[in-house]
């Protein structure tokens, strides 16, 4: 209704996808692949991942997961002790 508002989506995950429509580990990878391409393919949409992975654990694949989408991806624990002024501040900067 505003063309001139751009919709974001805020992403919380470790990117460690478990659980798809099909069985097997690379056909839920597969069925990831295919839904982050759909939303890429929304020119307008903004994607932030807020990355769930534990300090010092492999964040592989939150990494990946962002690349894939085109989106910027900040640590969850990094973002503790914001406001929500300082939140839009940093989102806003995205």
């Amino acid at each position: 209704r505003e063309p001139r508002l751009l919709p974001v989506m805020i992403v919380i995950s470790d990117g460690k996808a478990n659980v798809g429509s099909c069985e097997g580990y690379g056909a839920v990878l597969a069925e990831v692949d295919r839904v982050v391409a759909a939303l890429r393919a929304e020119k307008r949409l903004r994607v932030v991942v807020f990355d769930a992975t534990e300090d010092g654990k492999d964040d592989f694949h939150a990494k990946r997961l962002a690349e894939q989408a085109g989106a910027a991806r900040l640590k969850v624990h990094r973002l503790r002790g914001l406001d929500g002024e300082a939140m839009r501040e940093l989102l806003r900067g995205m």
